[in-house]
């Protein structure tokens, strides 16, 4: 059974959103069609129901009835579930940093002093900037030949950094960017989405770094 704390981290979803929902339909280029079911409005691309919740099982159930395709997010353990997902999502609920840092795996801790060594700048961007924009997309690109992956368009990058809600988290030493994660912040979520870092600097400890910005920018904006 889910907990009132998972319930209370939906209160406010982003991916229910009308902007989440245009955002999908134009890196899709996919018209954006409208339905309701229970009385709640669901946003669909060709009969895919592109927002991700915590969907109770009477409105799955009419979702299937209704050959709607949709992301549900269950209170389980991914990997203790009978049935895991191919997609797992992180949720972190609100407390102090202090708290936050309490919680941290040792291995996380000790590659936080690690990077102690290595000082960086962070760097919240929310408008528009071309010039990062291709920066970040220069990192991203390696990373993706690296791993012999799929890669997003630049367009797909500048869409996300033009929706409303939108921030980018950029990490650097010595000017050099070393990590970055575009996020969506929504009333009393942060939403992380796509983000990496640059292999060239590893040692720096670049992805504890910046997952430790990312819960420290929550964590004082409550």
């Amino acid at each position: 059974m889910p907990t009132p704390e998972f319930n209370k981290a939906f209160k406010n979803n982003f991916y229910l959103t009308r902007e989440w929902a245009d955002f999908c339909s134009k890196v899709t280029n996919i018209k954006l069609t409208e339905k309701t079911i229970s009385k709640q409005k669901v946003f669909l691309l060709k009969n895919k129901n592109i927002s991700i919740s915590n969907y109770n099982n009477k409105f799955s159930k009419e979702m299937k009835d209704n050959k709607i395709s949709f992301m549900r997010v269950l209170p389980h353990v991914n990997n203790q579930s009978e049935s895991p997902s191919f997609i797992e999502y992180a949720l972190f609920y609100k407390k102090s940093y202090e708290e936050a840092v309490k919680d941290y795996k040792r291995s996380f801790s000790d590659a936080l002093k690690q990077g102690e060594k290595y000082p960086h700048t962070t760097k919240i961007i929310k408008d528009y900037d071309k010039k990062i924009i291709n920066k970040v997309y220069d990192v991203y690109t390696s990373q993706m030949k690296r791993l012999n992956s799929a890669i997003f368009p630049l367009s797909f990058f500048e869409h996300l950094m033009k929706s409303p809600s939108s921030l980018l988290f950029i990490l650097e030493h010595k000017k050099n960017l070393i990590s970055y994660s575009f996020c969506f912040q929504y009333k009393d979520n942060l939403y992380a989405s796509i983000g990496g870092g640059n292999p060239d600097f590893f040692k720096l400890r670049a992805s504890n770094k910046l997952y430790n910005e990312l819960i420290k920018y929550s964590c004082e904006h409550n």
